[in-house]
Order: structure tokens, then C-alpha cells, then sequence
């Protein structure tokens, strides 16, 4: 039986104890919320403050959701360098600016990592969110980025 451990923390305070405790990890996975989209601090609220056990939660999530997305995902990724194997799910409206194509998100992935790029088929089906909001299928692309 393998162990595994959870951390309900920022990330990059994450790494940095993770480098600093010599940890050694294998795989890692990184899935933030899209540039300019919901904030996962809002989105899941609840699931904070429960697993906080108290209603008054403040989490500052904006790091990977404004304009300079790309630079955090460079200083994360420049953190993550002792990790071999990384898994990045990613997204885009292909309609606006939120997200970040995975062309661009791949160029700052192959600054630390070979890797490369997976588009994927998928369909919205949580709460049915294409047919309540208006939005097809199509407008969103999804995909992986996955280091070599």
C-alpha cells in the first residue's frame, strides 16, 4: 500500500517546504482556476471552511486567475524543477481572454521540462453549464500538458 499526504495550502509555500524538507515527490499536478475566470477562493468557499472548521476564510487565490497568470505559472514551474514528472490541466475560451491558449502555456512549461501537449474531448456536464448559460460546447478548449 502506497502513502500519500494532502496539503491544504498555497502553493508556492507548498514548494518551498516541500525543497526545504528535501521531500521527494514524483509526480505533481497542477490544475488552477483559468486567467480572468471564478476564483476558486469563492467557488469553493464552503469546502474551505469547512475543512477550516470556522466561517471567516480568507484565501488569496488570484495569483493564476489575472493578467500576470503566466508569470506565476513561470515562478511555479521554476519551483517545481526537483519534481520529475508533471501533469497540468489547463483551459481556454477560445471566444475571449480567459485562459491561456496551451501553445503559450506550453512554451513556459519547456523553459524547465520537456513536455508535451494533449487536446482533449470533453463535454460540460456538471449542472448541464453549456445549455444554462448559452455557451457551446466548442468555445472552450481543454487540455493537458504533461512533461517528458
Amino acid at each position: 500500500m502506497e502513502e500519500n499526504e494532502v496539503y491544504q495550502m498555497d502553493c508556492f509555500d507548498f514548494l518551498e517546504l516541500m525543497k526545504k524538507e528535501r521531500r521527494e515527490i514524483d509526480t505533481i499536478y497542477f490544475d488552477s482556476p483559468y486567467k480572468q475566470s471564478t476564483l476558486y477562493s469563492t467557488h469553493y468557499e464552503v469546502l474551505d471552511q469547512i475543512l477550516e472548521e470556522k466561517m471567516d476564510i480568507e484565501i488569496g487565490d488570484t495569483a493564476f486567475n489575472k493578467n500576470d497568470a503566466l508569470n506565476n505559472f513561470e515562478r511555479l514551474f521554476s519551483m517545481s524543477t526537483f519534481i520529475p514528472h508533471w501533469v497540468i490541466s489547463m483551459g481556454h475560451n477560445v471566444d475571449s481572454d480567459k485562459g491561456i491558449r496551451g501553445e503559450e502555456l506550453l512554451s513556459v512549461v519547456q523553459k524547465f521540462k520537456p513536455a508535451k501537449l494533449i487536446f482533449l474531448e470533453h463535454n460540460w456536464t456538471i449542472n448541464n453549464l453549456a445549455a444554462k448559460s448559452g455557451k457551446k460546447q466548442g468555445e472552450n478548449v481543454e487540455y493537458l500538458i504533461i512533461s517528458e
